[in-house]
């Protein structure tokens, strides 16, 4: 995992042990989690000016997370992360128009016709068709002398329960 405050990577063996997360994100150490806490991140080192410029290369077509790596980010891709949330939140007309027109360059085909990039045709002209997925048949629980079956246990791998109230295996 990378630390959304530091950018440093790090190994969570034991999710639901790891005492640095805040929400869904876990941090790298008490650190990192400290300036959380404070509402201070390796984010809001930059201004205004600059977030809204990368916000501006983006609606033009570049590539907004060279500009922030330009400017000094360690980690540019969650610092544009971020970007966009506070956008989201605070000026969503202009996050619906970086969200929903991404400028790319057109793709030719193998029959050197261009089409626009993310909406490529079937090889033979028509058109896509639905493809339907099935439902994944569901399953009881393990029932056993009128009882339901929560937990097993072995010699070699220990015993495990089924906690259905998290929907999580302890």
């Amino acid at each position: 995992m990378k630390c959304p405050v530091c950018g440093k990577q790090f190994t969570v063996l034991w999710p639901d042990l790891w005492r640095y997360k805040r929400g869904r994100h876990y941090l790298c150490g008490y650190g990192c989690m400290r300036m959380i806490d404070r509402g201070e991140t390796i984010m809001d080192k930059f201004t205004k000016e600059q977030k809204a410029k990368a916000v501006e290369i983006a609606l033009e077509g570049g590539d907004p997370k060279a500009y922030l790596e330009s400017i000094g980010s360690k980690n540019p891709e969650n610092l544009w992360y971020y970007i966009k949330t506070q956008l989201r939140k605070n000026d969503p007309e202009t996050w619906e128009k970086l969200a929903g027109s991404p400028k790319r360059a057109p793709v030719e085909t193998p029959e050197s016709e261009f089409v626009p990039a993310g909406k490529p045709k079937p090889l033979d002209g028509g058109e896509w068709e639905k493809l339907e997925t099935p439902e994944a048949p569901k399953r009881a629980p393990l029932q056993y002398d009128g009882f339901t079956v929560c937990c097993i246990e072995s010699k070699t791998f220990g015993r495990f329960y089924w906690d259905r109230d998290h929907n999580h295996l302890d």
